[in-house]
């Protein structure tokens, strides 16, 4: 993805968030969006945004875990690894990849 068309995605994700500062996939897309585009804290801070709406979501525990793991957060990574597993226990990339 171009980041021309990831700034694109992440204006879109934050209008979104104007009009429903609850909109769980707009978070989670927005951390996603600003991990694709090196901004890592702030990925950490949409993805905390989403886990606190649904907490459950181990797809955003692992990216979490990623996020952290790229600014070298080593144990809060596998804190939020941990955390994903401990949710889906067979939970593994290749599966989300499919």
């Amino acid at each position: 993805m171009k980041n021309w068309f990831k700034s694109v995605y992440l204006f879109i994700c934050d209008q979104a968030l104007k009009i429903n500062s609850d909109d769980y996939y707009a978070w989670k897309s927005r951390g996603i969006t600003l991990e694709k585009l090196g901004r890592y804290e702030e990925a950490i801070a949409s993805y905390d945004q989403a886990l606190k709406i649904k907490p459950d979501d181990y797809e955003v525990w692992n990216d979490r875990g990623n996020a952290l793991s790229n600014l070298g957060r080593n144990e809060e990574a596998i804190a939020s690894f941990d955390k994903a597993l401990a949710i889906q226990p067979d939970f593994t990339r290749e599966k989300i990849d499919q």
